[in-house]
C-alpha cells in the first residue's frame, strides 16, 4: 500500500515505479502459479471453474492437463478395443501413436525447428534490452545492430537448409502411411487422433514458410535485422527532437526493404504486393477484403 501511495503521488521516478511494478507482477504470477499447480493435483480440479481457471492462465497445467486428458482417454479406449475385437485393438494401439514417436522424420524436424525458435527468441531478448536497458547512443545502436544481423544470418540459413524440405516431405508421407493404418478399406480416419491432425497442420504451415524463407537471401535478412536497430534508434532521437525529417530517410528505407522481401516472396503469384505482405500478420486474408471492411465502416 505504501509503494502505490508513493507512485499515485509521483514520489518514485519512473524507472522506480518500473521495476516495483515487474516485481509485483513477477510475485503475483508465482502466488498464481503455486495455486494452480496445488489445485491441479487435488480433487478440487474437477470443478469446471477451477478447471478454466488452470488452462486459461498457466500454459503448463494446461498441457498437464492436455496429457493426462489424452492418457485417460487413450487407457479407456484402449480397454474397450481390447474387449470387443483383436482387429479394433490393433487400431487403437495405432491410433496412441503420435507422429512424434513414429516418424524419425518429423521428430528431427521439430528439433531443427526448436534450435530456430531459440536463436529467434535470442533475437528477441536482444531487442528488448536495446528498447529498455541499453543506452541509446549511436555506438550502442550500431553494435546491437550487428548481432542482430548476426543472428538473423545463423537462423535463417538454419531454417532454409534444404534438409527441412526434404523432412517435411518425408514426415508427411511417415503421416500419411500412419493415417492410413486406421483406415476401414482405404477410409482415413485421422478425426480420431488429434496429435495427428495437429502434426499435420504444421507440417502444412511449415512448408509455407520454408518456402517463403527460401526466397529470401541471408544478406537481405541480416540487412533488415540491422536496419530495424538503426530505424528504432533514429525513431527515438527523432521523437525527442520532434524532428521527422530526420527519421524520414530510414523510414524509407524499411518501406523498401519490406516491399523487396514481400516481391521475392511473391514470386508469379497474380497478387498485390500488399496482399503478399499482409498474409504476414493476417493469413489468408486478401487485400481486396480489408477493403471491403474499410468501406463498410466508412459508410
Amino acid at each position: 500500500w505504501s509503494w502505490w501511495r508513493a507512485a499515485l503521488n509521483n514520489e518514485l521516478s519512473q524507472t522506480q515505479t518500473f521495476f516495483r511494478f515487474r516485481k509485483m507482477i513477477s510475485r503475483a504470477a508465482c502466488f498464481l502459479y503455486c495455486l494452480v499447480a496445488h489445485l491441479s493435483n487435488s480433487s478440487m480440479l474437477g470443478s469446471p471453474r477451477v478447471a478454466l481457471f488452470a488452462t486459461a492462465f498457466v500454459p503448463s497445467v494446461r498441457r498437464s492437463l492436455a496429457a493426462r486428458s489424452s492418457s485417460s482417454m487413450t487407457a479407456a479406449t484402449t480397454a474397450t478395443t481390447i474387449a470387443s475385437s483383436p482387429s479394433e485393438a490393433a487400431a487403437a494401439a495405432a491410433v496412441a501413436v503420435t507422429l512424434e514417436e513414429s516418424s524419425p522424420s518429423y521428430k528431427l524436424l521439430l528439433d531443427k525447428l526448436r534450435t530456430i525458435t531459440h536463436l529467434n527468441h535470442a533475437s528477441s531478448v536482444l531487442n528488448y534490452d536495446r528498447q529498455v536497458f541499453m543506452p541509446q547512443t549511436d555506438r550502442t545502436s550500431v553494435a546491437r545492430g550487428k548481432q542482430l544481423a548476426v543472428l538473423a544470418t545463423i537462423a535463417h540459413e538454419k531454417s532454409t537448409d534444404p534438409e527441412i524440405g526434404e523432412l517435411i516431405s518425408k514426415a508427411a508421407r511417415d503421416l500419411a502411411e500412419l493415417m492410413g493404418t486406421c483406415g476401414d478399406g482405404g477410409e482415413s480416419k485421422s478425426g480420431d487422433n488429434e496429435d495427428w491432425n495437429t502434426a499435420g497442420r504444421i507440417l502444412e504451415l511449415e512448408k509455407e514458410s520454408f518456402e517463403k524463407r527460401t526466397c529470401i537471401p541471408s544478406e537481405l535478412a541480416a540487412r533488415k535485422a540491422e536496419l530495424e536497430a538503426a530505424a528504432n534508434h533514429a525513431w527515438v532521437k527523432a521523437r525527442q527532437e520532434n524532428d521527422f525529417a530526420s527519421f524520414a530517410p530510414k523510414l524509407k528505407e524499411c518501406f523498401d526493404t519490406a516491399a523487396e522481401m514481400a516481391d521475392l516472396q511473391r514470386g508469379e503469384k497474380e497478387i498485390s504486393l500488399y496482399s503478399q505482405m499482409l498474409g504476414d500478420f493476417e493469413m489468408g486474408m486478401p487485400a481486396a477484403r480489408i477493403d471491403t471492411l474499410f468501406d463498410e465502416v466508412q459508410s
